[in-house]
């Protein structure tokens, strides 16, 4: 069966004369990966992000040269009472009953040795580098800073608040709190130190008063509040992908390897967490003010347009020209859509 297209009386191609064509829009640019300068930049902003990490590290040492008080450590000794009360009165003093639980596993103890010594630097330097390097620049700004404004806040509280860790609570002089615990008739904790009791390439050597050091360098936790910065960041770094769930579970990994060891308290990681939470929605709300800002100040710098009573009440002009959508219908009535259907 044939079917004939009977078109030989429309013209399908309108002469120049009686048609007007308007240009195709160019499509927008595709987003590249940062090259040349703009990668330098990167590299850049990792190596100083890096370096003020470094400088955090040396500075956290000055902040706690002045807590011994006739060569006992009694202020954070009074301050980890304070910490111990409050987490009482909140039911959150599952320090001891935590460790106690894991402390006859082994493997499970030296795993969260080795956890808390190392993954708290490199999994949050190796994501600084993966945003910096791959994220939008302006994402990568705002998430960086976020990490980074929680290094001061923490010299800040470790110089106005220095905190014995649990793990130091029972232990001997010079840093550890058994002779003020005794001397106030205050039964031990039973808290150990596991980083000593299990001993690995993570076990510190012994730490003289005098040394370069800082063991009351406790509220906040900086390992948790580095924590919570991973698990929301790689959370939307990772939109999309399966395993973004890695960056949460980071999240609560740190947290149960700092109180099983002994390192920090309950209310040290609450506050860590809090803190990098307000930072991270204080830099994005910051970042949205700017971009209002900049849509207010382009709407004021449009020219504004009034037109005039005899423009607007004048008829409109019918158009001459033969438009594409005239020559759509034409086609269709003649059968043309019909054999496309």
């Amino acid at each position: 069966m044939s079917i004939s297209l009977h078109t030989d009386d429309l013209d399908l191609i309108p002469s120049t004369d009686s048609a007007v064509f308007e240009p195709l829009a160019r499509p927008e640019p595709v987003a590249k990966s940062p090259r040349g300068r703009g990668l330098a930049l990167r590299i850049l902003a990792l190596v100083g992000t890096i370096a003020v990490y470094a400088v955090y590290r040396n500075l956290r040492v000055g902040a706690g040269r002045d807590v011994f008080s006739r060569g006992l450590p009694v202020e954070p000794f009074r301050h980890a009472l304070t910490v111990l009360k409050v987490e009482h009165a909140l039911w959150i003093d599952f320090e001891q009953g935590l460790q106690n639980m894991f402390l006859s596993h082994g493997l499970i103890i030296r795993f969260a040795n080795g956890y808390y010594s190392w993954a708290h630097q490199w999994v949050s330097l190796g994501l600084v580098a993966a945003v910096l390097l791959k994220a939008p620049w302006g994402k990568a700004r705002r998430w960086v800073s976020a990490l980074l404004l929680q290094l001061p806040i923490a010299l800040v509280l470790f110089r106005l608040y220095p905190l014995m860790p649990p793990r130091l609570l029972d232990a001997g002089a010079p840093w550890g709190g058994r002779i003020l615990a005794q001397h106030r008739q205050i039964r031990p904790t039973g808290i150990v130190d596991t980083l000593a009791k299990f001993t690995g390439p993570w076990t510190p050597g012994p730490v003289a008063v005098n040394s370069f050091t800082n063991q009351f360098a406790a509220m906040p936790s900086l390992h948790c509040g580095f924590a919570m910065w991973v698990g929301v960041v790689w959370w939307q770094f990772a939109k999309g992908k399966k395993w973004r769930i890695i960056g949460p579970l980071h999240t609560a990994v740190i947290f149960f390897c700092v109180v099983v060891t002994g390192n920090h308290w309950v209310l040290d990681a609450i506050v860590g967490w809090a803190i990098a939470l307000v930072l991270l929605g204080a830099t994005g709300r910051f970042s949205g003010l700017r971009k209002l800002l900049g849509w207010y100040r382009a709407g004021e710098d449009q020219p504004v347009t009034t037109s005039t009573s005899s423009t607007s009440s004048a008829p409109p002009t019918p158009p001459t020209a033969t438009s594409s959508s005239s020559v759509d219908a034409a086609v269709g009535s003649t059968g043309v859509g019909a054999v496309r259907a």
